[in-house]
């Protein structure tokens, strides 16, 4: 029997040189808020999330997801963000999450992994 969650989706981002002022990658308040759009978009259901702020500066937020997680992170002294968006289930699109995070974050280099997996 094929399990609707039986389609796994990872996507991992790495952007660099984000042209974005740096302070927005330091500010937990708006990369929440970023983050959560973009989730929304993957259409996945958040559980919960939480971030920690780093000193000097940098940013980590963790979303548990009805359907697995997704993680940011942030280097502002660099303009580097991370992302990596794990979901399960046919309905989701971590792809769509990702390409709404470059819109926000613009970066002028950037590498994406986005894999399917069947189990």
């Amino acid at each position: 029997m094929d399990s609707p969650y039986s389609t796994l989706k990872h996507a991992i981002a790495m952007f660099w040189k984000c042209d974005v002022p740096r302070d927005e990658l330091n500010d937990a308040s708006l990369l929440t808020t970023h983050f959560r759009n973009a989730l929304e978009l993957c259409q996945t259901t958040i559980i919960k999330m939480d971030y920690h702020e780093f000193e000097p500066e940098g940013i980590t937020l963790i979303a548990i997801l009805a359907d697995s997680h997704a993680i940011l992170h942030t280097w502002p002294e660099e303009s580097f963000v991370m992302v990596e968006i794990f979901t399960c289930g046919k309905r989701s699109s971590s792809m769509a999450g990702i390409k709404y995070l470059s819109d926000v974050f613009k970066p002028r280099m950037n590498d994406v992994q986005d894999k399917i997996i069947k189990i």
